[in-house]
């Protein structure tokens, strides 16, 4: 019986993607073997699963939206928001992922926008360099 090897998720990634390899999978790949495949998929708002799928090149779901959340979270992209200005990534897609009802007249603002802001997951890129 030969002992099974398990090598860090950056090298997984290099055997996955090849020369292909994006940035952001990078830094999904060196965060998860800075603390853990679980803190990093907390971190980025999805199951630890993903982290290991994207990481293998083997996720079936949304890459753009998965890479989104690695920008935002992990990267410090910033978006220009039509009604906040430029703020952090991850705190645009918490405004999108938002489900309650607005209670203050910028929510309200927000709750109308972001259905059709170009920043939106299925929308277009609006990132600040």
């Amino acid at each position: 019986m030969t002992a099974r090897v398990k090598i860090s998720a950056a090298q997984a990634a290099r055997e996955a993607w090849g020369t292909e390899l994006p940035r952001w999978v990078q830094v999904l790949a060196a965060e998860a073997d800075a603390t853990t495949e679980k803190a990093t998929a907390i971190r980025i708002g999805y199951a630890a699963s993903v982290v290991w799928q994207v990481i293998r090149r083997d996720y079936k779901g949304s890459y753009p939206n998965v890479e989104s959340a690695v920008r935002a979270a992990l990267m410090r992209d910033t978006v220009i928001c039509p009604v906040l200005g430029e703020i952090a990534g991850d705190k645009c897609l918490s405004h999108q992922n938002r489900t309650r009802r607005p209670v203050n007249t910028t929510e309200v603002k927000l709750s109308r926008r972001c259905p059709t802001c170009p920043n939106r997951k299925q929308g277009g890129s609006n990132v600040a360099k």
